[in-house]
Formats: C-alpha cells, structure tokens, sequence
C-alpha cells in the first residue's frame, strides 16, 4: 500500500513538513496575503497550508478537496479554530453565490489532467469577488538530470502531471480571463536554510475587475 494523504495521514504530514517544503508554500502564501477577508483554498488536503491563515482571526478560511477522508482529518485538527472551516466538494460544483476575496490553487494542478485544470480554473475565477484575487501556484517539471532531492521531492508530491513552464503557462493564460498583476518563478527550499532547493513553483497572481 503506497504511503498517501489518505492511508497514511500522520505520516503523510510528517513527510510533507521535513522534507516537502511546507513551511517555504506557507510563507509563499503568506507573501501573497493582502488582509483578504474570506479566503478559499482548493485541493487543501489535509490542512497542512492552513496555519498559514489560521492566525488572522478578522478573516475566514474555506478549505475544500474532494477526497471525504483527509477533509475529516483536517476538520479534526483544526476544531477548536473558529474562523477555519472546511468541506468536501467539487470546486466545479459549489454555489457561485458565495464569493471569497481571494481563490488559492497551491500546488495541486499537477495531480489533474489539462482539461480538469482548464474546467477548475474557470470554476475558480466565477467564485472570486469583484475586486478580488486569485492565487495559483504549481511545481514545474524536472528532469533525470535535476539533483536528487528534486527526485524525493516529486515522489513525495506525487503528481501525475507535472508541466514545463511553457505548457502551464499556456493552459493557465487560455483558462483564466482576469488581469494578470504578476506571475514569478519561486525556488523552493525545505528548511529556512536555502540549501537544497527541491523544485521551482510557478506562480500567477491575478485581480478580477
């Protein structure tokens, strides 16, 4: 049985915050938080993002992944955090009358197919509020030749779809119709020391007018 976040959740977790660069994406995140007041995180497993936000108590955080599993395991590690609430559901079946002020994909494109990712991302562009911001970030593909905590990086991650730059690039730009503000390459390093890097993340951050 392959470790995952499903079968395996402590362990899972514990992986991903030794050597799966959880405190580097939180602080990406964070970097990208502008005092929102509502919040959506899609694909937000088992809540290993959501410290990132649990601390900002004049706003409210929504995580939301289909899998029933790690939503119940992240529901009971983050009971006693009243702004903090999540759901299991089909981003492209939610309600498009609750708006959130900012809509994140952190890291999870890689696990869909392109035309999964083109239908999440339009779904995810009608939930966010006019005005509001919408956050994606993605590991970028790597290749035999990448040092080996690359390789036990994307093991870890698991993701079946792993793109170039040029190929999310293109599939973000023909998905989402917002204003672009920036987008960025960002190295990603386990530890607070930048050695080693794991991988680098595509960033897009963008505005709805």
């Amino acid at each position: 049985m392959r470790i995952n976040q499903s079968t395996f959740s402590n362990l899972w977790r514990l992986f991903q915050i030794t050597i799966g660069a959880t405190f580097a994406k939180r602080r990406l995140l964070r970097r990208y938080y502008n005092n929102e007041s509502s919040v959506l995180e899609v694909g937000c497993s088992l809540g290993n993002l959501t410290p990132a936000f649990a601390p900002y108590h004049n706003m409210t955080y929504l995580g939301v992944d289909i899998d029933s599993r790690v939503i119940g395991y992240a529901k009971k590690s983050f009971r006693n955090i009243e702004n903090v609430s999540f759901v299991c559901a089909d981003l492209r079946k939610m309600s498009r009358e609750e708006k959130f002020d900012l809509v994140m994909l952190p890291g999870m494109l890689h696990h869909v197919s392109d035309e999964l990712l083109v239908e999440l991302l339009r779904s995810a562009c009608e939930l966010v509020s006019v005005g509001g911001r919408l956050l994606i970030t993605d590991p970028l593909e790597t290749s035999s030749s990448d040092p080996l905590m690359y390789r036990i990086f994307m093991k870890l991650e698991q993701g079946k779809f792993l793109r170039s730059k040029e190929e999310l690039d293109k599939l973000v730009s023909s998905a989402v119709d917002l204003e672009l503000l920036s987008s960025e390459v960002v190295p990603v390093y386990p530890t607070f020391i930048k050695v080693p890097k794991v991988c680098d993340f595509r960033v897009y951050y963008f505005q709805k007018s």
